[in-house]
C-alpha cells in the first residue's frame, strides 16, 4: 500500500504529523475521521519531492504545495464553496442522495470546482462520508468540514450545507459592501500622490531654471519647492524608482503589518473606524459561533473553530481564552465578559440565551444587527470621509500651483507698472 504524509488536527486543536499507509487519500481521512483526527493534509510520500515532505508539512499546507504534488486541488473562491453548498442543499432537499448530487455538479460545473466535485464523488463512492472526501481533498476550511459533519451525525446535511452557503453569502456580500465603501476614497488617494509625484518630478524642474534665470526674491515656499524640483531633477534616475518602491514596500508592510495580533488590537483603537471594525468582527464571532452550535457542534469545540478560524484577530485570540475557562465549567457569557472587547448588549443577550436555551438563534440574530448597524455607520463615515480626501487633495495641488505661480503674476505686474 501507498505511503501518506498526513498533517491532522485533533479536536482540542492539536496538530499530528504521522506517516500512515492506505489504499487511497478517501480511505485514510476516512480512517483518521474514526480514530477523532481531522485531516488538514494528506500527501504522497512517493511523489518527487517526497523526502521533504515531513519537513514542509510541519510548516504547513501552502508551503507543502511547493513540494511538487500533482494531484494537489486548487484551493477554490468563496463564491465557488457558496454555490457548491447551495446546489448540492437543493439537491439533496429534492430526494437525491449525495453521490447523485455530487455525479450531477460534478457535470454542470467547470474548471477548477469540476474537479474537486469529481473528487468528492470519488471519495464518496468508495464508502466515504462528504465530510471526511472534503477533508481529504485539502480544499475546505475547517469550519465547513466540521458543520458537514455535524449534518450528517444529526441527519441534517442539507440544512448544514444551506447554513455554509448562508454565512459565505454574508460574508461575500459584507465585503462587497467594504471594497465598495474605500473604492472611491482610495482613488482619491492614489490621485493625489500620483499628481505630487508628477509635480515633483516633471512639472517642478521646468521651473527651476526660469525662476534661476529672473534671480528675483522668491516667497519662502516657492524657493522651498525649487530646491525639491531642482533634486528631484538631478537625481531622477534612481530617486523615481526609489520613491515609488518604497511606496509599494510601504503598502506591502502595511497589509503584514495588518494580519498581526497587535494590528488586530491597533485598528480597533483607531477614532470612529475602530467602533465599526469592532462591530464587524464582533458580529463575525457571533454568526460563526452561532452557525456551529445550530449544527449541533458543542460550545468547546465550537468555540475552538471560531479560534482557528479568527486566526491572529483580537476575537480569535479571545475564542482561545474563553475556551479555556468554558473547559473548566465556567459559563460562556462569563468569560465573554472577562475579555473585556464584547459590548454590554451582547453580553447580555449570551446570558439570557444561555438561561432560555435559544444562544444560537439570538447568536445568529445579534450579528445580523450588528452588522446593519456597522454597514449604516460605514455609509456616514464616508460622506464625511470622501470630501475631506477630496479638499485635502486640492488643498495640496493648490498650494502647489499658488507657491509657482505667485512669483509670475508678481513679476507681471512690475513690468505692467
Amino acid at each position: 500500500m501507498p505511503l501518506f504524509i498526513v498533517h491532522a488536527k485533533t479536536y482540542s486543536g492539536e496538530d499530528r504529523h504521522l506517516e500512515r499507509e492506505a489504499d487511497s487519500r478517501q480511505a485514510l481521512a476516512a480512517r483518521l475521521m474514526s480514530e477523532g483526527l481531522l485531516p488538514v493534509r494528506i500527501a504522497d510520500a512517493a511523489s518527487p519531492g517526497g523526502l521533504l515532505r515531513p519537513l514542509l508539512a510541519r510548516l504547513g499546507p501552502k508551503i507543502s504545495r511547493l513540494s511538487g504534488d500533482s494531484a494537489a486541488l486548487p484551493r477554490p473562491t468563496k463564491a465557488e464553496v457558496m454555490a457548491f453548498a447551495r446546489n448540492m442543499s437543493s439537491l439533496l432537499r429534492s430526494g437525491m442522495d449525495v453521490e447523485g448530487a455530487l455525479r450531477s455538479l460534478e457535470k454542470e460545473n467547470k474548471g477548477n470546482m469540476r474537479r474537486i466535485t469529481g473528487e468528492l464523488s470519488k471519495g464518496v463512492r468508495q464508502g466515504q462520508q462528504l465530510s471526511a472526501a472534503m477533508a481529504a481533498c485539502g480544499c475546505f476550511t475547517t469550519f465547513q468540514v466540521r458543520i458537514v459533519r455535524a449534518g450528517e451525525y444529526g441527519g441534517m446535511l442539507a440544512e448544514s450545507l444551506a447554513r455554509i452557503a448562508s454565512s459565505l453569502r454574508q460574508e461575500i456580500a459584507l465585503k462587497a459592501r467594504v471594497r465598495h465603501a474605500v473604492a472611491y476614497p482610495s482613488f482619491v488617494l492614489c490621485f493625489g500622490i500620483l499628481s505630487v509625484l508628477i509635480m515633483i518630478f516633471f512639472i517642478l524642474p521646468r521651473f527651476v531654471s526660469m525662476y534661476r534665470e529672473i534671480d528675483a526674491d522668491l516667497p519662502w515656499l516657492t524657493d522651498l519647492l525649487l530646491g525639491v524640483g531642482q533634486i528631484a531633477d538631478r537625481h531622477k534616475v534612481w530617486l523615481l524608482p526609489a520613491v515609488i518602491l518604497g511606496l509599494v514596500a510601504l503598502v506591502a508592510g502595511a497589509i503584514r503589518f495588518a494580519k498581526t495580533p497587535a494590528a488586530g488590537a491597533l485598528r480597533l483603537k483607531l477614532p470612529a473606524w475602530g467602533q465599526v471594525l469592532r462591530q464587524f468582527e464582533e458580529a463575525a464571532f457571533l454568526r460563526n459561533l452561532g452557525i456551529l452550535m445550530q449544527s449541533g457542534i458543542p460550545v468547546p469545540q465550537s468555540l475552538r473553530i471560531c479560534a482557528e478560524v479568527g486566526g491572529n484577530s483580537v476575537f480569535g485570540l479571545a475564542a482561545e481564552r474563553i475556551l479555556e475557562g468554558v473547559s473548566r465549567g465556567h459559563r460562556l457569557s462569563a468569560e465573554m465578559r472577562r475579555q473585556n472587547i464584547f459590548s454590554e448588549s451582547v453580553l447580555n443577550l449570551v446570558s439570557i440565551g444561555e438561561n432560555g436555551g435559544e444562544l444560537s438563534a439570538l447568536l445568529l440574530d445579534t450579528a445580523e444587527s450588528m452588522e446593519e448597524r456597522a454597514n449604516e455607520q460605514v455609509s456616514k463615515l464616508l460622506t464625511y470621509l470622501e470630501p475631506l480626501l477630496i479638499l485635502a487633495v486640492g488643498v495640496v495641488m493648490g498650494l502647489l500651483v499658488v507657491a509657482m505661480l505667485t512669483p509670475i503674476f508678481s513679476l507681471s505686474a512690475g513690468l505692467r507698472k
